[in-house]
């Protein structure tokens, strides 16, 4: 599943959120590292209106129950 993900100058790049839900539930990340929420997103932009100007970027929602 994270077969779309490659390296580019040390930086994991590629476009899938089912890959990004498979990364964060894989352990692979380390501790202290997250993945960006869409608030993150929205906060970012609201205080920088030029953040992510000129990349393309998505995000994915997965619904899961509370267990």
């Amino acid at each position: 599943m994270l077969n779309g993900f490659v390296s580019v100058n040390g930086e994991l790049t590629g476009s899938s959120p089912l890959m990004l839900v498979q990364l964060a539930n894989s352990g692979l990340l380390p501790a202290e590292a997250r993945l960006a929420t869409r608030q993150d997103l929205e906060a970012a932009i609201f205080l920088d209106g030029s953040f992510l100007r000129g990349n393309y970027v998505d995000f994915g929602l997965a619904l899961r129950t509370a267990e």
